[in-house]
């Protein structure tokens, strides 16, 4: 399913409601939503709700959003289910180089995620100047034989707001929650990250200059074999902890 927009149409708001992508299994690598190259900086937005993804596996990998779009408005995927899913990602792309100052700009709220395999990468990547907000979400038991289960941050300035969010029975090589590449920041807001595993890094990895925050929130009971809370590697800028 690609969105595809005529710049002649004038409507402010697309919704995508009660689909369900079940029982799939492909060798290609596709992206079942994918809004990557659409253009356009008039007032108009982009919602996703009471999506289903389940059962899905991809053998070389695919993503369930590709959302590299080129904005003003940000898109919004809630109320949202993801589950029982292999090799699938959501990628949200750099929006930043064909109009200026825009940036790809998601919201991803009141949406629960399990029972996820993610392969040797995260199962969200925020990649370069992403810019993105994650709300009222669960994530457990996802799995990657890479960093951080949950998300990756990606290198120079991507950006991922998370706030009333749950972290639990996570696991990964190093980071289980998150990895945070060079000059990328991920900040936690009354955020709860517990019970989750990796060999090192046990809440984090976080490389040369990137930026780990987290504000009235609760870390507890995350297991790694050494570097509990985060590896910072060569780092120079100071991640803030406020526990």
């Amino acid at each position: 399913m690609s969105v595809f927009l005529n710049h002649s149409l004038k409507p402010k708001l697309f919704v995508f409601d009660s689909i369900k992508f079940s029982d799939i299994e492909t060798s290609s690598s596709p992206s079942l939503i994918q809004t990557s190259g659409l253009m356009y900086d008039a007032d108009i937005s982009f919602e996703f709700s009471n999506l289903t993804f389940t059962d899905i596996f991809f053998t070389s990998s695919g993503n369930l959003f590709n959302l590299g779009h080129f904005m003003t408005n940000r898109i919004i995927i809630r109320d949202s289910t993801f589950s029982n899913l292999t090799s699938a990602h959501i990628q949200i792309g750099d929006g930043s180089s064909q109009l200026g100052t825009l940036k790809s700009k998601v919201k991803i709220m009141d949406s629960q995620f399990s029972d996820i395999y993610s392969g040797k990468s995260s199962f969200i990547l925020a990649n370069t100047n992403a810019d993105a907000e994650i709300t009222n979400c669960s994530f457990s038991q996802m799995i990657t034989l890479g960093n951080g289960a949950v998300l990756t941050a990606g290198s120079t300035n991507a950006q991922v707001f998370i706030s009333d969010s749950t972290f639990t029975d996570n696991s990964a090589v190093e980071g289980s929650t998150f990895s945070i590449e060079s000059q990328s920041l991920v900040r936690c807001t009354n955020c709860n990250i517990s019970n989750n595993f990796a060999v090192s890094s046990g809440v984090a990895r976080i490389e040369t200059s990137g930026y780990f925050e987290f504000y009235s929130s609760t870390i507890s009971n995350n297991f790694a074999m050494n570097y509990l809370i985060s590896v910072l590697l060569d780092s120079v800028n100071v991640s803030l902890f406020n526990h």
